[in-house]
């Protein structure tokens, strides 16, 4: 795989545990969810791609509000 940023061929990929918080204050009381994503790591400029599992992108996007206020996707874009 070449990284889309530096055009090189040093993606490594790595399991991982992120715990996703909702925004704003009017989510306070929601609980965070952990999820258990793969990331897609550029060993040289470190462009980071994250895959959430379906199952925890489910729980992301259960109510329409949190989809919403998250903007959810499958596949994040990180720099």
């Amino acid at each position: 795989m070449t990284c889309a940023s530096c055009e090189t061929m040093t993606i490594e990929e790595f399991e991982s545990e992120i715990t996703i918080h909702f925004p704003e204050m009017k989510n306070i009381q929601k609980r965070p969810i952990l999820v258990f994503a793969k990331l897609s790591v550029c060993l040289t400029c470190g462009k980071t791609y994250l895959v959430v599992p379906q199952s925890q992108l489910r729980q992301l996007s259960s109510d329409p509000q949190n989809r919403n206020n998250l903007g959810v996707q499958n596949r994040i874009d990180t720099a």
